[in-house]
């Protein structure tokens, strides 16, 4: 979704760099605003599959009828109005009355009630083991264009605007989910209120279920309290626009979203699985934050984890008329689908890396998630270095669980381009004007992970013009800083805070053999000026940047990139 700070930003970011000439080396709070041009080279075309289940067959569209002449136009004269005539208020007759809708049925015997304890589990309960489901709830957001028109277009959003930016590729122009790089209905959004699924939360993965029963406000063992039938503001629920609406498998919904309390005919919100036994898998690609720009989202601030799931996920598991659903969750390793511990929050979800070396070469064997033997983060890094070397993955072939990703005065950026990596693999490319960057963010991984505490130095491969040696090639610095997360409460997010100073790429290659175009480089930090353990210890952010000095825009791929302890 567009956001009008934008704008705003942009404005600072021209004023700050007309009064003032700021060497390249030097981060600065204007560093992080977007200015999309014109594109030189256009981005590869992303997946954005719709797939059906097997087991669900659509139903075919009927045929189209045969084409033919086009009757002749008829064009019908009205006849002329009467003279208008001036009318009594006190005789015209009495307004419509609007429809009273028929009683519903009182509840219906298979409803569920409540849920039995055992299906409200928390990662709180001091029985809890890794692998085991916890209660959560969802919404969805996004829809085709033909659902969004019958309802309320505003409500819905859209995936590919997503807060992560990892996942969309961007061209000129306005993006669409045809640049969305993930299928659309295994991906969602996750509320912030709780740390252990919002910190490092961007492209990590959860297997979710449905669960049939009332929506719940609270969900403990000891408090069931439910959540009443949402309307829009129309009055009007979805059902009550069109109780036979179709989802994309051409499947109505199997009953109206309501309960009717048997003791006081109140009404409660309820959703009917399609299957409890099924699962699927989804991938962080938003936020849901609790406040946003119009005020309080009282849904996504929890007690109950939530979820929003995209449309095309949430109608695999229930009708779209429903509009929530309660949730059987737990986090995963997202190649292996294995569980991982949700206490650990991000530590667990993040990503695993062993270093092996073949002669002279080494090279980065990551795994994206966690596992009880997992050697990447120690939580509160700060009061004890870890027992033994650490690895935190940020990109490979694809940007690694936890990272988000932006970029400003870019013309075009890629997340995964084929063939553009070292060796040939995939690359994370950007083409950008003097002075602008792309930035992988690990959110709010200051406050527990702490990605850079003890770092001894940044591994990464660049690419740029091809130049047959690196001091040919344009100007490229690499920096690291702590950026925080815009306030909607305050229309503002807090200023950049660097990490020490920045430093040029090229003097930190380890091989003057090229690869596919690109060198391997090692960021020492002691190279950047000023970027002591305290700061790197709270620092959340890795970048590289386009010197101001570059002769005009240049294309930067950043590949097999990790942090070193």
């Amino acid at each position: 979704m567009p956001r009008l700070w934008t704008c705003v930003a942009l404005g600072a970011y021209l004023l700050a760099r007309a009064s003032a000439q700021v060497p390249d080396d030097v981060v600065t709070p204007a560093d992080y605003y977007y200015d999309y041009d014109e594109v030189d080279e256009p981005p590869e075309r992303a997946r954005a599959p719709t797939p059906s289940p097997e087991s669900l067959p659509v139903t075919p569209n009927p045929p189209s009828p045969p084409a033919g002449p086009h009757p002749p136009v008829v064009t019908l004269t009205e006849p002329p109005s009467p003279p208008a005539t001036r009318t009594d208020p006190s005789s015209l007759p009495p307004p419509p009355e609007t429809p009273t809708r028929p009683p519903r049925p009182t509840t219906e015997p298979d409803q569920v009630l409540e849920y039995p304890p055992e299906r409200l589990a928390s990662v709180d309960d001091a029985t809890y083991r890794p692998g085991d489901w916890l209660i959560g709830r969802s919404t969805y957001f996004d829809a085709p264009p033909a659902w969004k028109a019958k309802f309320e277009p505003h409500l819905f959003g859209d995936v590919h605007g997503n807060g992560c930016g990892s996942f969309t590729n961007k061209g000129p122009g306005l993006e669409s989910n045809l640049n969305f790089t993930l299928p659309l209905d295994a991906v969602a959004a996750v509320a912030d209120f709780d740390p252990r699924f919002y910190e490092g939360a961007c492209g990590s993965c959860y297997e979710v279920g449905c669960i049939t029963g009332p929506i719940l406000d609270v969900a403990t063992r000891e408090n069931q309290t439910k959540l009443p039938l949402w309307r829009m503001a129309s009055g009007r629920s979805f059902y009550d626009v069109d109780p036979n609406a179709l989802d994309s498998f051409n499947r109505t919904v199997p009953g109206e979203n309501v309960l009717i309390d048997p003791s006081d005919g109140a009404e409660w919100e309820y959703t009917r699985c399609w299957n409890e036994s099924r699962t699927i898998y989804i991938t962080i690609v938003d936020v849901c934050p609790c406040q946003y720009s119009w005020g309080k989202q009282s849904i996504c601030c929890g007690p109950v984890p939530h979820f929003d799931l995209s449309y095309w996920a949430h109608e695999l598991l229930a009708h779209p008329l429903q509009g929530k659903m309660m949730l059987r969750f737990r986090p995963v390793h997202c190649d292996t689908k294995e569980p991982v511990d949700a206490r650990k929050g991000a530590i667990a979800r993040m990503g695993v890396a062993d270093v092996e070396e073949n002669g002279s070469k080494e090279r980065l064997n990551m795994l994206n998630g966690g596992g009880e033997a997992q050697r990447v983060f120690v939580k509160n890094a700060s009061s004890a270095p870890p027992a033994v070397s650490r690895v935190v993955p940020v990109y490979r072939d694809e940007i690694s669980p936890g990272w988000s990703f932006s970029a400003y005065r870019d013309q075009w950026a890629t997340i995964s381009k084929r063939g553009h990596g070292q060796g040939g693999s995939a690359a994370l490319c950007v083409s950008v004007s003097p002075g602008g960057r792309m930035a992988l963010r690990c959110t709010r991984c200051e406050d527990t992970v702490k990605p850079f505490a003890s770092v001894e130095a940044v591994k990464l491969w660049v690419r740029s013009t091809c130049a047959t040696e690196p001091r040919y090639e344009p100007p490229v610095y690499l920096g690291v800083s702590t950026m925080g997360v815009y306030d909607y409460a305050l229309g503002s997010a807090p200023a950049e805070r660097a990490c020490g100073n920045k430093t040029r790429v090229w003097d930190h290659v380890v091989s003057d053999k090229r690869d596919n175009c690109g060198w391997r480089i090692s960021v020492p930090v002691s190279t950047l000026g000023g970027c002591s353990p305290d700061k790197a210890n709270s620092a959340n952010t890795l970048f590289l940047e386009l010197g101001r000095g570059a002769v005009g825009d240049a294309k930067v791929c950043m590949d097999e990139a990790s942090i070193v302890t």
